[in-house]
């Protein structure tokens, strides 16, 4: 018959969780280190007075460029009649937007359509780059909140016009969507400011822009094509935006 020690397991057991408790204690002293190295980070970032924005790429699909303004304008008007945003892009030369996405894979798959449908189009990057703004005031998360009001914006007039293209809502509900949306943004928590002002009257612009959508009476594809359009044009605004307001 098998004698089992049990004196000899218990010991081995033990041994197995001092083990077990001690990287456990090295696990946790790590994360903790990491966490205060993060808080530092984030002190430091704001010890010299200065806000700062990460950068963040889209990609739209190009249909055409232009030397000529006009010549943009006119083929603009018609890539709205087809669906597209028929947003102009002074872009080394005027360039006429049909669609933003914040995925590549997703607009070169839109684009590698129109090509095989006899509908020249190209990728451009819109990059909004990586910013320092000088502010005396205003926190770093009350402008991360601010901004996450122009991306959350623009994230939900992506999906609005998807579900008008593919029938999964209709206009009513759509532009009660744009009315709901613009309720959301709320400028007045931002402070007096320098730049608590230029990001209030963004806002503010955006809010007017969603009321304009939602009250035009637009209908189907014309409310989407408007929805599109507003969608990038609100990219290159938060490009102008950041351009004004860093040091």
């Amino acid at each position: 018959m098998h004698n089992y020690n049990y004196k000899q397991s218990g010991e081995k057991n033990n041994s197995i969780y001092r083990r077990v408790q001690f990287f456990a204690i090295i696990l946790c002293v790590c994360l903790c280190i990491m966490s205060v190295g993060m808080m530092i980070g984030r002190l430091a970032g704001r010890q010299d007075g200065k806000l700062r924005f990460e950068k963040r790429e889209y990609y739209a699909v190009c249909l055409k460029v232009f030397d000529d303004l006009n010549s943009a304008k006119a083929y603009a008007l018609s890539v709205k009649s087809r669906n597209g945003a028929g947003y102009i892009a002074d872009d080394r030369g005027y360039r006429v937007l049909a669609a933003v996405y914040a995925d590549r894979a997703d607009c070169e798959s839109v684009i590698k359509k129109l090509n095989a449908s006899g509908q020249p189009a190209t990728l451009l990057r819109v990059e909004l780059k990586s910013t320092a703004i000088a502010s005396s005031e205003l926190s770093q998360k009350d402008f991360d909140i601010a901004m996450a009001s122009f991306f959350d914006a623009q994230s939900r007039l992506y999906s609005l016009s998807i579900e008008l293209d593919t029938f999964k809502t209709d206009s009513a509900k759509a532009a009660a969507e744009l009315l709901k949306l613009q309720s959301l943004i709320t400028p007045d928590r931002l402070g007096q400011d320098l730049v608590s002002i230029q990001l209030k009257a963004a806002l503010v612009g955006l809010r007017s822009a969603l009321l304009e959508i939602a009250h035009s009476g637009a209908q189907g594809y014309t409310l989407s094509a408007e929805i599109k359009y507003l969608q990038i044009k609100l990219l290159y605004d938060i490009n102008a935006l950041l351009e004004e307001i860093k040091e």
